[in-house]
């Protein structure tokens, strides 16, 4: 292996939680009620896409844009309060900087993954960070894969996922890589069958699957 491409919500930050408020809050101002069964159909794609899903599940009469935007700044709201890694985020990154090229590949805005990154502190880790806005389609597609791997100048085999939804699982694998996938308890009846590695948390992650 040449790379890691890290997914980031769910993986680095457990930040399902606080796009769920956010989207409620603002849903609920809009006379509805957001409810985890219609969220969980946003886990792993992009804002566009979940702003699509709430548009079509609740009949709303407002465009994606101005949905994206009443979303997206109740996330970043609830993003300052509680901006906090995920059990191993810090011992794996250290342990993989300067042994292999670290990239992050994610569904999540521009502006979200600064937002995290800035919060987290680990910007510096990622050699390249790549946002599923720029795609049309979201994962399960496995652009955004493909072309992290090719701005890297790497093949897919080269590169090792590193993902928690079902829909990056399928977006990894469709590209042609492996992929590790993190165990959530948003995600415990997805069928992780095409996963190379499973884990608990990134504590469990093996060094000797990158060699």
């Amino acid at each position: 292996m040449k790379a890691v491409i890290f997914d980031m919500d769910g993986v680095l930050i457990d930040s399902e939680p606080l796009h769920f408020q956010g989207s409620k809050r603002v849903l609920k101002k809009l006379g509805n009620d957001l409810t985890w069964g219609i969220y969980k159909k946003c886990i792993g794609t992009t804002m566009k896409k979940s702003m699509e899903i709430y548009i079509e599940e609740f009949n709303l009469d407002i465009s994606v844009d101005e949905l994206m935007e009443l979303c997206d700044n109740a996330y970043m709201e609830g993003l300052k309060k509680n901006c906090v890694a995920k059990e191993g985020v810090y011992p794996l990154l250290k342990r993989l900087v300067g042994r292999i090229t670290i990239a992050l590949a994610s569904s999540a805005n521009e502006s979200q993954i600064e937002a995290v990154l800035a919060g987290l502190k680990i910007k510096q880790y990622f050699s390249m960070i790549l946002s599923g806005e720029h795609f049309e389609e979201s994962k399960p597609d496995p652009r955004i894969y493909e072309e992290t791997a090719k701005n890297l100048q790497l093949s897919s085999r080269e590169c090792l996922v590193i993902e928690d939804s079902e829909a990056g699982l399928h977006a990894a694998k469709d590209a042609g890589m492996k992929c590790v996938m993190v165990k959530t308890d948003y995600t415990k009846d997805v069928d992780l069958s095409r996963a190379d590695h499973i884990v608990n948390s990134l504590n469990d992650f093996n060094m000797a699957w990158i060699k």
